[in-house]
């Protein structure tokens, strides 16, 4: 019996095999099923072709696309209503070598060079507070490069699960930072799309305002293995902006043509700067690329889109390798979703809007599809807007300020420019691009007689050889004192030049920021110093990018802010150093007596007699230096009084009110409003004693002890070695920002005023 029933089992599947396999075969469709079908797809896409050839040649590489789209569908059947969907779209009449060829060759993945680590990484690490690591012994952490063809579900859990700290999900869409999309059409430039769209996006997130950068100028001008629409790399054409400090201007300036073309662009415009990035492999470790979305912003990555020829939209899950070998085009990451049936990232392609779900591309979390762990870019930027660095002799006259530009000699082959602004009243003020150093201020009193205020010299000559005591300049990396001249950040210690007392380090070192030409470029009434300072430079680690804006507007104020990005961890405390005597620069210590200082701080640091601080604080109530209420200077002077920091009193005013000095016999007032925890009160105790050469300054005046005072905003001194002090360490991917304000008038004792932000 049991004999006869396998037979009849085995005779019933053959029948069924008959019957199956030609309904198999006939489901797919003939060529001349397909005829009208190809016909309808060539109105759609409004497709012509140049000869009959020419339309056989595409209908046949149609009917593949067509056979290809359904072997793709059924295979993602079984990924629900979420999967992706593939269907005909305008590259459907391309055989899959022409696709590659034309679209996929763009993306040329480099090795990194040698002065590069393993991960590129230019020294950031991501968020140590919310890192989250999984664990590579659990069986659901998927190291597979190939992309695989199965769903890592239980990953998605793990990340939702133990990634509470992340929001579920991210757009940066909805928050008006991502550009339109746009078609690279025939242009092999992928990595310039991409990259550009993450640095557009980057910089408008930190100034408020999306301005359309050009690819077109990267296209025609990045070097180091870039080859425009030939093909080239996200984190080389990093690496190249970075290097070559290298400004990328805006759209409408250098419009895209998607050709090879020569480079135009106009070495004077320093438009948006990569601060610094990192280029990472975060195969298996997926988590940190959902860190960067939700933390930092878009981020850049290479992936194979072999397969992306036909899609239409859902989410990719399978049948897309995700081996290094096989990277061949680039897109921007824009945000994600870990509420989704199946989670996923938000991909913006250059194919035009018309590709994908309205250009976007959608691929699954957690398995490195399409390769997209393997080459992950993030960027930090300084937005320098459309400033232009002008020729010498410039002016430029506005209704109330007039800033005029000029040649002020030259150091180690490089110019220096002086940049004085004009007002109405006659106050003036002038900068150098040595040093970024205040050079003149000279302030009307109340009956209009003008007078120079800060000390300086005349020449350049001077401030390169006799300026010692730091005369007007712009103070780094560190501000102030180090004790020992060392410090430590994460178990490694940094040995710092040595340049006070034979053992501490002051103001940045022997060659600080006060001894370097910046790069100087105007942007309407504002100049903007920059300077790139190098990784060991005096010491320090990381490269540290320091943009300094110089502003003065017409109601008497000088603006002043700050702002620096590193690629290492680093100490940084920025500050001007400006002599003040509002009597005039060439008083001396007998006018300096009389003014009258209000400082608003209750505590001052405690120092030893190194003047290095002790992490003590010190109430002033009672002692000579308590300045809470306005007093006569003189009245508190005595020996080497006074060169401390002052605790401020930070209010909840975008910029608080420091201190506020009156001469009373000009009535020249200076009000000096900042964000920072301290001011470095000091009264020039280190220029000569009367009894000594004096420091010959401007119109030959002779610069002596007490003869001017300094308010220097800052950081605590020696913040980095005491965690009860206010943290002087940048870390990578954060932006240092200092802002101060000084406020002349002529107008004596005046109530405090609250400074707009």
């Amino acid at each position: 019996m049991l004999k006869w029933w396998n037979w009849l089992l085995a005779f019933s599947l053959c029948c069924l095999l008959f019957v199956v396999l030609p309904l198999m075969l006939s489901s797919e469709p003939s060529e001349e099923t397909l005829k009208p079908i190809f016909d309808d797809y060539i109105q759609k896409y409004n497709k012509s072709y140049a000869n009959l050839q020419e339309y056989s040649t595409r209908f046949q590489h149609f009917v593949s696309s067509y056979r290809e789209i359904q072997k793709l569908n059924a295979a993602s059947r079984d990924s629900g209503s979420s999967g992706a969907k593939y269907g005909l779209t305008k590259l459907s009449d391309m055989s899959q070598s022409e696709f590659k060829e034309i679209h996929l060759s763009d993306e040329k993945v480099s090795k990194a060079p040698k002065s590069y680590n393993k991960n590129w990484n230019h020294g950031r690490e991501m968020s140590d507070t919310l890192r989250y690591d999984m664990d590579p012994g659990n069986s659901t952490h998927h190291k597979d490069r190939s992309g695989g063809n199965k769903a890592n579900v239980n990953l998605y859990i793990n990340i939702r699960t133990k990634r509470v700290a992340l929001p579920m999900t991210v757009d940066w869409r909805t928050k008006g930072i991502i550009g339109p999309v746009r078609n690279q059409g025939l242009c092999g430039a992928c990595w310039a799309f991409s990259t550009i769209g993450v640095i557009e996006a980057m910089s408008a997130i930190e100034t408020g305002k999306l301005e359309t950068l050009s690819v077109q100028e990267v296209i025609d001008c990045a070097k180091l293995g870039n080859k425009g629409c030939a093909g080239g790399d996200i984190c080389l054409l990093l690496d190249w902006l970075l290097t070559s400090s290298t400004g990328v201007g805006i759209d409408k300036e250098y419009p895209l043509s998607l050709t090879n073309g020569v480079c135009k662009a106009n070495k004077t415009t320093a438009g948006v700067k990569v601060a610094s990035f990192t280029c990472d492999d975060f195969v298996g470790s997926e988590n940190k690329i959902l860190e960067a979305l939700a933390i930092h912003g878009p981020v850049a990555v290479a992936v194979n889109a072999l397969t992306w020829q036909h899609y239409l939209g859902g989410v990719i899950q399978f049948h897309c390798s995700g081996s290094p070998a096989e990277l061949n085009h680039a897109v921007e990451l824009v945000g994600y979703d870990l509420t989704a049936e199946v989670p996923y990232y938000i991909a913006k392609n250059s194919w035009g809007k018309d590709f994908g779900n309205g250009g976007y591309i959608y691929l699954a979390i957690g398995s490195n599809i399409c390769g997209l762990a393997n080459e992950v870019a993030t960027v930090v930027v300084i937005p320098t807007s459309c400033s232009v660095d002008v020729p010498t002799p410039y002016q430029l006259i506005t209704e109330m300020v007039k800033l005029i530009v000029e040649d002020f000699g030259v150091h180690q082959e490089k110019k220096v420019k002086k940049f004085t602004w004009t007002l109405a009243n006659g106050f003036s003020l002038s900068a150098i691009s040595y040093g970024a150093i205040v050079q003149a201020i000279k302030v009307p009193d109340r009956y209009g007689i003008r007078k120079d205020v800060v000390l300086g010299f005349d020449d350049l000559d001077s401030y390169v050889s006799r300026n010692t005591p730091y005369l007007g300049v712009a103070v780094g990396r560190c501000a102030n004192r180090i004790g020992h001249a060392s410090f430590e950040i994460d178990g490694n210690t940094y040995g710092l030049a040595k340049n006070v007392a034979k053992e501490h380090h002051l103001h940045g070192g022997l060659v600080g920021f006060d001894k370097m030409v910046w790069e100087s470029t105007v942007d309407q009434s504002k100049v903007i110093f920059s300077y790139l300072s190098k990784d060991s430079e005096e010491g320090y680690p990381g490269d540290l990018l320091t943009n300094i804006t110089y502003e003065v507007t017409d109601d008497g104020c000088f603006h002043v802010e700050f702002i620096a990005t590193t690629t290492k961890k680093t100490v940084v405390n920025l500050t001007n150093h400006s002599y003040f005597n509002l009597a005039g620069h060439d008083a001396g210590s007998e006018e300096l007596y009389n003014h009258l200082v209000y400082i608003n701080a209750d505590r001052i640091t405690e120092t030893n007699s190194d003047s290095i601080p002790t992490g003590n604080f010190i109430n002033v109530q009672g002692t000579p230096f308590d300045f809470t209420k306005e007093k006569r200077l003189g009245d508190s002077m005595s020996g080497n009084l006074f060169d401390d920091n002052f605790c401020v009193n930070l209010g909840k005013e975008d910029l608080t009110l420091v201190s506020r000095v009156t001469h009373s016999l000009s009535g020249r007032v200076l009000e000096v409003y900042s964000d920072q925890p301290g001011v470095q009160f000091y009264t020039a105790n280190f220029l000569p004693l009367p009894s000594e050469e004096a420091l010959v300054g401007k119109d030959s005046v002779g610069y002596r002890r007490h003869g001017a005072f300094c308010l220097e905003t800052q950081k605590y001194p020696d913040a980095v070695h005491h965690k009860n002090f206010p943290s002087a360490i940048l870390v990578p991917g954060q932006i240092y920002r200092h802002r101060v304000m000084y406020k002349f008038s002529d107008k004596g004792t005046v109530e405090p005023v609250v400074a707009s932000a």
